[in-house]
């Protein structure tokens, strides 16, 4: 087997157009697939990593319209298909201090962070009694700016900042790698949740702020909460039938939520990578036959030196080993820096650009070269 390898080596070294062309094509063919596998697992395979993430739950009045205060109170009231229930709303934010900001952030209900099943890695979540009206205000902060603005000082828990010119506590850090996928914040990260206290009804049945979201309690289907939601919806559409009337109501899972708009491009452009990849070992195919052609003559020779069959397959296949190797070892290092390049500009949140890594199990799913 060695002497095979070494005479492998030396065969192709005496061919370097061919091994560095053949070796390059199959580089960008397993490259481009490795690549686009982990774009593929990060923004639509496994975007999430919330416990049991797919209970979680986007909620709506009608497509693409989120609910009114007085529509969020009943679904919340009446709904039994959930262990966690909340709304938020989007919104930008002034932290003060020695290096005063703005920051993403979202004002929130207890349930919210709640639904998502990651609890902070320093403190608390919200608490109900941090939704009541005349409430002190508090906040919790993500992982990236505490690092950020507050170094990372385990004390900032219990002390207050200054947010919109409010003194307000912070309560809660989340921990690190935490992301906050809203269908409105697609390509934002947050960095601060506010407690939201609503007041009154906020505008009524016909103002929709509020966004919610929900975890599914263990063992209800997700078709069962669906049929839930709009038999409230139907209830309200015979009470208030001057608001409700257009009000479907529906769930939608998150992850869907988060990846369906970009799913069909990310699928589309994985398919063709896969395509090249595809082509890239045809045509190292065509030039291994064009190759062996051009070798019947070496080949006879050995056959009337008495070699057998299986040892020129076996060379041969050593040969086409090799390339593969080089091929792979190439292609992994186009990725790496392939993939960086598509996270750079990928239109989305920084959680998602850091979790596009490598995925080395695309490689037992590639087609092999042709030996």
């Amino acid at each position: 087997m060695l002497s095979d390898l070494r005479f492998a080596l030396r065969s192709l070294a005496k061919t370097p157009g061919f091994t560095l062309i053949a070796a390059f094509t199959l580089a960008v063919g397993i490259g481009a697939a490795t690549a686009m596998f982990g774009v593929l697992r990060a923004l639509v395979v496994e975007p999430f990593s919330y416990p049991n993430a797919d209970q979680v739950i986007q909620v709506w009045s009608n497509e693409g319209q989120p609910l009114s205060t007085p529509d969020y109170f009943d679904m919340r009231d009446q709904a039994t298909s959930f262990s966690e229930f909340g709304a938020y709303n989007r919104r930008d934010a002034n932290l003060g201090g020695e290096k005063a900001q703005a920051v993403s952030s979202v004002n929130c209900t207890s349930g919210v962070l709640r639904a998502f099943g990651v609890p902070p890695a320093l403190g608390r979540w919200f608490a109900p009694a941090d939704e009541v009206p005349g409430a002190p205000p508090v906040a919790i902060v993500s992982d990236g700016l505490w690092k950020q603005a507050f170094a990372g000082d385990p004390g900032l828990v219990g002390r207050t900042v200054r947010l919109d010119g409010a003194d307000t506590t912070v309560v809660g850090i989340m921990p690190a790698g935490f992301e906050f996928a809203s269908p409105w914040m697609r390509s934002d990260t947050c960095q601060v949740w506010l407690s939201l206290k609503i007041e009154g009804d906020n505008g009524g049945r016909g103002s929709h702020w509020l966004f919610g979201v929900g975890r599914l309690k263990d063992g209800v289907a997700f078709a069962a909460a669906n049929a839930e939601i709009k038999s409230i919806g139907s209830r309200l559409k015979a009470l208030y039938p001057d608001t409700n009337a257009t009000k479907p109501f529906f769930i939608r899972p998150l992850r869907e939520e988060m990846s369906r708009f970009i799913a069909p491009s990310v699928w589309m452009l994985f398919c063709a990578v896969v395509l090249v990849t595809l082509v890239a070992c045809a045509n190292v195919a065509s030039m291994l036959l064009a190759r062996g052609a051009r070798r019947q003559g070496e080949f006879g020779i050995r056959v009337a030196m008495g070699a057998s069959g299986a040892r020129i397959l076996r060379l041969v296949l050593t040969e086409s080993l090799i390339l593969a190797i080089w091929g792979a070892v190439a292609g992994i290092l186009l990725a790496a820096y392939g993939i960086r390049i598509v996270a750079a500009v990928a239109p989305t949140t920084d959680t998602r650009r850091a979790a596009m890594v490598l995925d080395f199990r695309i490689l037992a799913l590639l087609p092999l070269p042709p030996f």
